[in-house]
């Protein structure tokens, strides 16, 4: 889970300033992390997934800071973000 701490910390910055929704794109969240993302992020929705089950590690980076993954476009790179109970 270390490799996805810096989307974590990011993440919880914006949730603590009250942001409910963030989009970001895969150049932004691989900056963030200061290495690429997985080829696996950039082909499969399954990657982004909220789902409890597999808990895949990256998941926590979103669901530790109180978002979850609201929508993913694979095609544009980009993923949006919107706080638990907020959407």
């Amino acid at each position: 889970m270390a490799k996805y701490a810096p989307l974590r910390a990011m993440l919880g910055t914006r949730a603590a300033k009250g942001e409910t929704r963030v989009t970001l794109s895969f150049a932004e969240i691989e900056e963030v992390l200061g290495e690429p993302l997985p080829r696996s992020a950039r082909e499969y929705q399954a990657w982004w997934s909220n789902e409890a089950r597999p808990q895949p590690v990256q998941k926590h980076s979103w669901t530790d800071a109180g978002y979850r993954v609201e929508h993913v476009d694979l095609q544009a790179g980009v993923v949006s973000f919107v706080g638990e109970g907020r959407g």
